[in-house]
């Protein structure tokens, strides 16, 4: 994958074409989310991430971490929040 100023390029694996990724969205079964792109050549379709409303509330969670985290007083309280943020990040994962 390239970065280049008209956006993020990508060699396919099945025609071997360089193109333009063109981010998509569909929601699909259980609210669930699939982002993707498609190689305009030749159809080929790659599945970025899939993305469901309890992993955007763990995401939303580890945004409130990290806020903490930067305001965090001691040092005990940094390595408790870091150790949150780390096991969430494990988790979404």
């Amino acid at each position: 994958m390239v970065l280049a100023e008209e956006g993020i390029k990508a060699n396919c694996d099945g025609c071997k074409l360089e193109f333009e990724i063109k981010m998509q969205t569909e929601i699909i079964e259980n609210n669930v989310e699939k982002n993707y792109f498609i190689c305009p050549h030749c159809n080929k379709e790659y599945i970025s991430f899939c993305i469901n409303q309890s992993i955007r509330k763990k995401q939303s969670d580890l945004k409130m971490l990290w806020r903490e985290l930067q305001t965090a007083t001691t040092v005990k309280k940094h390595h408790k929040i870091h150790s949150k943020i780390e096991l969430l990040q494990k988790t979404i994962k």
